[in-house]
């Protein structure tokens, strides 16, 4: 019995599909499917009825769309492997009577006995902190070569909500993001180790400090988190760094600007930088803070120079340099001058080599109304 050529090939690619789909369904273990059973309450930890422990690694359409995929977690005891938990929500840390996990990887001398949790992204245990799978001088060592070497000893004083680690090293204090962007890490110059009180402790939990009712009038810009205090300012942590937001100390003169910028006596800061350029008697402050801004830095000014953060805008004119705000939803700012068009502190083109518009010309249109 022969069937229509139409019928044959739409048999052939039915056929083809179940054989693809029994591939994976035995591939991902058929015992697993029939019976497989969180580790204390884990989407990504699974035992099946003999008590292999798996690890959900669904990657792609085909996975997420018809049959997730699992492998087994090489290394792992069943009889004493759990799941670490944070604050009553499993995380992708595990451990059992041998090893420390990270999704399907073993920490390498991570030491199950004394394995935490500072938060689901930083784990310590009573050798190391590890941010993800790296310990922190590795990771240290990796990113950062210039300013850490092998024999760094490092002394971690807190850890933020977002990840953010606070450290010492050599005795110069440290902020470290890895998490989230913007990533960075930012050398806390003014902060006073010696008496510096975290909010945060170095095993993630609340010191619940009293705030001073000064930091309430901080702007919301970024969802500042506040961090701690020393004999001389009480700070917290905004995105791209951690700023000074109040003075404890009266005998110091201390004045506030926007976000991110301080004077500190006869010293302008940019968070916890001095910009050793800027003249204090004529810097002012002409940025614009959003509530819900992700305009993470605003301008400044002296009589000689525009700034960007801490950094100086090369050939940018002060006399002329003018903010145009965005009226859209992302809220970026751009700026012009007698030498140029500004986005973001850096100066722009506003035009291709082959003469595209590069500059919105929206914004062109505002630029030629002020003028």
């Amino acid at each position: 019995m022969s069937f229509p050529k139409k019928i044959q090939k739409a048999l052939i690619i039915i056929l083809s599909l179940c054989a693809i789909i029994f591939y994976f369904f035995l591939n991902s273990s058929l015992s697993l499917y029939i019976t497989k059973y969180p580790v204390d309450s884990s989407n990504k930890y699974f035992k099946n009825i003999i008590g292999t422990v798996f690890f959900e690694d669904t990657r792609g359409c085909f996975d997420i769309c018809i049959i997730p995929t699992y492998k087994k977690l090489k290394g792992s005891d069943s009889s004493t492997f759990r799941v670490l938990s944070y604050k009553g929500r499993a995380t992708y840390y595990a451990k059992d009577k041998y090893h420390v996990f990270l999704n399907d990887k073993i920490l390498k001398d991570a030491d199950p006995n004394t394995i935490q949790l500072a938060n689901p992204d930083v784990a310590f245990d009573a050798n190391a902190y590890y941010l993800g799978a790296t310990r922190l001088p590795d990771y240290l060592l990796q990113r950062y070569s210039n300013t850490f070497q092998n024999d760094t000893e490092i002394k971690v004083l807190s850890v933020l909500p977002n990840s953010t680690v606070l450290f010492i090293s050599r005795g110069k204090l440290y902020n470290l993001r890895f998490s989230s962007s913007p990533f960075y890490l930012q050398e806390l110059n003014i902060i006073d180790g010696n008496t510096f009180v975290p909010n945060y402790q170095a095993n993630g939990n609340n010191n619940t400090i009293e705030l001073p009712a000064q930091i309430s009038l901080y702007p919301t810009i970024d969802n500042p988190i506040y961090i701690g205090y020393d004999k001389n300012f009480d700070y917290i942590e905004i995105n791209d760094g951690i700023d000074i937001a109040h003075n404890r100390n009266k005998s110091l003169l201390f004045q506030k600007f926007g976000t991110g910028y301080s004077q500190v006596n006869q010293k302008i800061y940019f968070l916890t930088d001095a910009i050793e350029a800027a003249d204090p008697l004529t810097f002012a402050y002409t940025g614009k803070d959003f509530q819900d801004s992700i305009d993470r830095k605003a301008y400044s000014k002296d009589k000689n120079h525009i700034f960007f953060g801490k950094e100086i805008i090369a050939n940018a004119d002060p006399k002329s340099f003018t903010i145009i705000y965005s009226t859209g939803s992302n809220k970026y700012t751009y700026a012009f001058d007698n030498n140029g068009r500004y986005q973001l502190g850096k100066q722009i083109n506003t035009q291709d080599t082959e003469g595209n518009k590069l500059f919105d010309s929206a914004y062109e249109n505002r630029i030629s109304l002020i003028r």
